[in-house]
């Protein structure tokens, strides 16, 4: 057994009960003098069934009850494990003990050694504490795994477990050097100027090593358990009490967690490496999409101001090629714009500008904004737009956005045939549909269709412009919009892209990842 201090530091982060059952005048005191020595509340309960009930609330470390109480057939149908069940006898008698441990009596104890008895509710709650402390220790892993909790929970979980004056996780950092990723006491963070310049896992059990920690966790017992994941060094684990020497299972213990630490530990960091990826790739595409937006647009205007002859007469050869150039120029402008909204529209950091919405005057409006393009292909465009569809109170440029680009799409991968676009009023919204005659898209293929910077298969889309963006855009603003979307299709029969948009945008819709 280890000192009554850790137990009442134990007892004081974690009030335990003992509850008991007893005969008048038989043992009260002797429970109540044992449970405050171990810093516990002792509970008296009026009959079985009182008993019963309280053993299975939180909290309840040890049941004692005396042998002349009819508890012990009540125990013996109902376990109540891992409450320590404790019987108090007036003597003495091994025939009583190897039948109440038959029934589920871990201790039987004679009424007289109130010492006996402060050192088993001792162990009681020590055990009691071991089993929450587990709980809590895994508990606070998983959170950290999961994305909703963090180191810091899991040092408090080992703090408490084990006792400890502090706890604390280091991280490798992006240097290689010590940094803090959780600690118990919280304002242990206060420490971090000190895990200065070449303190660094390679340090680990060196002379240089020991005197650090000294400095970290002065006059403490510690125990430090080296991170590893996939064979590679991650950080360390540092827990340290005061006066109280760690035993060679807690060891064991504390080697346990810190085996799920380091996988923790490493996955955080893997994160952290793909995020500053993530930054670095973004980066990388704004600043070559503001290169290319330039010279397109003046390659634009001046493929425009040459059609208009305005430099002098052109044939009409020359104004096909130069209509030919812009049209490419204007493509590729596309999706430069495409490309810069992409960061924003991936992280869901595009702001939504909610109104009332004509359905009727909206698709008007688009079918205005794509006459050019139904004037540049051998295709029909049909518009099935009833009068009567219902009002949406939505955001009218991002649904012009998405209906737009499936429109695209389907000119995309349309040679010939039509292209057709319905709506109608379905389930408390409006479902859009966007059906073509074109290529269609392979059966295994669907399921990728919306990723970004995918085409599907060796298709005739190296024809055209692009570079899989268009439907990643239209799944990410459906989501935001609240919508839902999916795609029927078949190889050389054609394609059909339906959305359907909810009345009213919920704006406390999560953003989708992904």
């Amino acid at each position: 057994m280890q000192t009554d201090d850790l137990d009442r530091r134990h007892a004081a982060r974690s009030p335990w009960r003992v509850l008991y059952l007893l005969p008048p005048g038989q043992g009260e005191e002797a429970v109540k003098e044992a449970a405050a020595a171990t810093g516990m509340k002792a509970v008296a309960c009026s009959s079985n069934q009182s008993l019963a009930a309280s053993s299975a609330e939180p909290g309840c470390a040890a049941v004692v009850v005396h042998e002349q109480c009819d508890a012990l057939s009540l125990f013996a149908s109902r376990p109540i494990w891992p409450v320590s069940f404790i019987v108090l006898c007036d003597t003495y008698q091994p025939l009583d003990v190897r039948r109440g441990a038959t029934m589920g009596v871990d201790d039987w104890l004679v009424l007289g050694d109130r010492d006996l008895l402060a050192r088993t509710l001792r162990c009681a709650v020590e055990s009691r504490l071991r089993d929450h402390s587990k709980a809590k220790i895994a508990e606070a892993l998983f959170s950290e795994f999961s994305g909703s909790g963090g180191l810091d929970d899991f040092c408090d979980a080992l703090a408490e477990g084990f006792g400890a004056d502090q706890a604390m996780i280091l991280d490798t950092g992006r240097g290689g050097e010590l940094v803090l990723a959780g600690a118990f006491p919280r304002a242990q963070t206060s420490v971090l100027p000190e895990l200065g310049p070449g303190v660094s896992l390679d340090a680990i059990g060196s002379d240089a090593w020991e005197a650090w920690v000294n400095r970290l966790t002065p006059a403490l017992e510690r125990d430090c358990v080296e991170l590893v994941a996939d064979d590679r060094s991650v950080g360390a684990q540092i827990v340290a009490r005061r006066g109280i020497a760690f035993s060679a299972s807690e060891r064991g213990l504390l080697a346990s967690f810190a085996n799920l630490a380091g996988l923790a530990l490493a996955r955080r960091q893997t994160l952290a490496q793909l995020a500053r990826a993530n930054s670095i790739k973004t980066e990388f595409v704004r600043t070559v999409s503001h290169e290319l937006r330039t010279p397109l647009t003046t390659v634009i205007g001046y493929s425009e101001l040459l059609t208009e002859e305005a430099f002098g007469p052109l044939d009409d050869e020359q104004k096909r090629i130069l209509r030919r150039v812009g049209d490419r120029a204007r493509g590729l402008l596309e999706v430069v714009a495409a490309t810069l909204d992409l960061p924003g529209v991936a992280g869901g950091q595009v702001a939504l500008t909610t109104r009332e919405v004509s359905v009727v005057d909206l698709l008007r409006e688009l079918e205005a904004d794509t006459r050019e393009w139904q004037s540049r292909r051998d295709l029909e465009y049909i518009w099935d737009v009833p009068a009567d569809l219902p009002i949406l109170v939505s955001d009218p440029g991002k649904v012009r956005v998405i209906l737009k680009n499936l429109i695209a799409n389907a000119a995309k991968f349309t040679d010939h045939g039509s292209i057709t676009l319905r709506a109608a009023g379905r389930q408390d919204g409006v479902e859009f549909t966007v059906e073509d005659t074109g290529i269609g898209i392979d059966a295994a293929a669907v399921h990728y269709v919306f990723d970004a910077f995918r085409q599907v298969g060796e298709t005739p889309a190296a024809a055209f412009d692009g570079v899989g963006l268009g439907l990643y855009i239209v799944r990410r603003l459906v989501a935001m919009l609240g919508g839902r979307l999916r795609v029927e299709s078949e190889i050389d029969v054609g394609s059909k892209f339906y959305v359907w948009l909810p009345l009213e945008v919920n704006h406390t819709v999560p953003a989708v990842r992904g």
